[in-house]
């Protein structure tokens, strides 16, 4: 879907990582609203009200995520995504920047 908005005329212009960040915004957030709007039925006593807190919990374990799981397994990847597709001259042009926020910026 991002690679498909990116290689559009009108977008082309806007980078493929904000179009990835805007579709998972939009994404949770229609979790999120949906989720909301599932929670919020009747005082109806139908005796699975044990089953739908066992359903909930599930819901919130999938749709929680741990920054541990995100600096540790997924942004090494990414970075290294960057670096490996970067082309050698734009990454010459700006080698003073980056190596002075490597070393200084990480101090």
């Amino acid at each position: 879907l991002c690679n498909k908005l990116h290689h559009s005329p009108k977008l082309y212009w806007f980078p493929e990582a904000g179009l990835i960040i805007l579709v998972g915004l939009v994404v949770g957030g229609m979790f999120s609203i949906f989720d909301k709007g599932s929670s919020s039925g009747g005082d109806v006593d139908d005796g699975y009200e044990d089953n739908e807190e066992e359903e909930e919990e599930i819901i919130e374990g999938l749709l929680s995520f741990s920054p541990k799981v995100f600096f540790v397994g997924l942004l090494p990847p990414i970075i290294f995504n960057s670096g490996y597709h970067i082309k050698n001259e734009l990454f010459m042009r700006h080698i003073v920047p980056i190596f002075l926020y490597a070393c200084l910026g990480t101090a």
